[in-house]
């Protein structure tokens, strides 16, 4: 049988390439003996691999590029994508996974559904597929962003009602994807299921190999921010915590940190946050990948990012299957994260057993829906 994995992959993200890895082991474990692939496809341009060009210096510029290859080899070895083919045409797009003849083909995870790159109101984006593709269809995990049933125009919706009805299983990643899909399809046939990062085994070996290269070591009080360009007084903070005896931390590069890490590969960072007692960042990955390396973290949304016309967000859905919305959740940036922190920190380590239970029950839950997907 082959198998096909569409999926986001390939860009400089490390939640993007990390879900798209676990997918892709957790299906090949599953299809064992079976030809199961991503498929080597993008529906649009993806975002290009350049250096950070904020609070950049010759050095981080220099780690930039190093990054840079290292995710073009995570794509090759990790992921054994060779070849990428960008196809903008959504018809020509379809025809080239029609041309591949797979038998199954599961979509997700990540925010496929959504349609901020498409730019007609007559289509839908070649991730949702069609009823054209014989191949059975699975949602993993997949999710539509903060698209709204609303936002679909009647062609649209139209279109969606068919290829939706043609797919075998449901499985999305949030309550905004279930609600968009219950306006499609008898409500019984979603289920939420988890992201497949939780079902990622982490081989810290690769990260201690990369501090020790490095000759990084990292302090016992140490905080990791990881910020947008656009966020504004961060440097106030740190300096606040410098003076309570914390090293500070930084995924990209700033001129408020102590150590600027812009140079690791997705399985470099993945092992990363355990050193860090506590990670203050805007990515939904790292959230989880704290959870997974039990590490207080503080989350916040930048400009409510991904907020659906509903109030749904994948951020308080994450930290709400936990019960870490009040401990995590910073509702801004500019919040008094220093008392936050201490707050997080202190109340994060006395909840590490229950956090390791659910985190294994959603690991254990996101393959047994896709061992469902064989009978």
């Amino acid at each position: 049988m082959k198998i096909g994995l569409l999926t986001y992959y390939g860009d400089l993200n490390c939640g993007t390439n990390l879900q798209a890895l676990a997918s892709l082991k957790v299906l090949r474990k599953v299809y064992a003996g079976d030809k199961v692939e991503i498929i080597p496809i993008h529906g649009f341009i993806p975002p290009g691999k350049k250096p950070y060009l904020t609070s950049f210096t010759l050095k981080s510029l220099y780690n930039d590029l190093i990054r840079i290859n290292k995710y073009n080899r995570f794509t090759e070895e990790q992921l054994n994508v060779k070849k990428d083919n960008i196809i903008k045409d959504i018809d020509k797009g379809l025809e080239f996974i029609k041309s591949l003849n797979y038998d199954k083909i599961f979509v997700g995870s990540d925010t496929l559904l959504e349609l901020d790159r498409i730019h007609t109101d007559k289509k839908l984006s070649l991730y949702w597929l069609s009823k054209s593709i014989k191949a059975k269809k699975y949602l993993l995990s997949a999710s539509a962003k903060n698209l709204s049933f609303e936002d679909l125009s009647e062609i649209q919706r139209k279109l969606a009602l068919e290829t939706i009805n043609d797919f075998s299983a449901l499985g999305v990643r949030d309550n905004n994807t279930k609600l968009l899909l219950s306006h499609l399809t008898q409500k019984e046939r979603i289920k939420i299921t988890p992201d497949p990062t939780f079902s990622l085994d982490i081989d810290n070996s690769l990260t201690e190999k990369y501090l020790k290269q490095k000759k990084i070591v990292i302090p016992k009080n140490s905080i990791c921010f990881h910020t947008t360009k656009n966020d504004k007084n961060i440097n106030v903070y740190v300096k606040e915590l410098k003076k309570l005896g914390y090293s500070i931390f930084s995924l990209r590069p700033a001129y408020w940190a102590d150590y600027i890490l812009n140079d690791m590969s997705p399985l470099e960072q993945l092992g990363i946050y355990k050193y860090f007692s506590c990670v203050v960042t805007h990515r939904f990955h790292d959230s989880i990948f704290c959870i997974k390396n039990k590490t207080p973290f503080l989350l916040y949304s930048p400009q409510n990012f991904g907020v659906s016309s509903t109030g749904l967000s994948k951020f308080t859905e994450l930290l709400q299957s936990f019960e870490l919305e009040d401990l995590c959740y910073l509702h801004s940036i500019n919040s008094n994260i220093i008392s936050r922190i201490d707050k997080c920190i202190e109340g994060f380590n006395t909840l590490c057993d229950r956090i390791s239970e659910k985190e294994n029950s959603l690991k254990n839950e996101f393959i047994d829906f896709i061992k469902e997907t064989k009978q």
